[in-house]
């Protein structure tokens, strides 16, 4: 049936056809529920296209790792410098290695991202 809609107070009051209202909610004519949602979004899919998240982690994992192995002889030689030990400095590789791979998407320049976090650290001492 028919549902007017409109002010109280008078008015023009025009008339809305089921179909509309059945849209709007997000229910096909069928009475199925179609993929919008009541606040008119849609909803993701269970399983999106693309790379896992596990994917996408070795993949990120992989990468850091060829950053450390590209940037090898230069992280040597702070270490070197600062006269930091070898035990001290795998902690330190390893801290920066793991703070790196949290702020992938965040960091601009990671080769000297990394080399300025192992700088101060070997330097502090930390």
């Amino acid at each position: 049936m028919p549902r007017r809609s409109g002010g109280e107070g008078g008015g023009k009051s025009r008339v809305e056809k089921p179909e509309s209202r059945a849209a709007e909610s997000g229910v096909a004519a069928g009475g199925e529920r179609s993929g919008a949602t009541k606040l008119g979004r849609t909803r993701t899919p269970s399983r999106k296209k693309g790379a896992s998240p596990r994917e996408q982690a070795l993949r990120r994992w992989k990468e850091v790792e060829a950053l450390v192995r590209g940037l090898e002889p230069r992280i040597v030689e702070i270490f070197r410098r600062h006269s930091v030990e070898p035990l001290t400095a795998g902690v330190m590789l390893e801290e920066v290695v793991t703070l790196l791979l949290y702020r992938w998407g965040e960091v601009a320049r990671p080769e000297a991202w990394v080399m300025e976090m192992l700088e101060h650290r070997a330097r502090r001492g930390i």
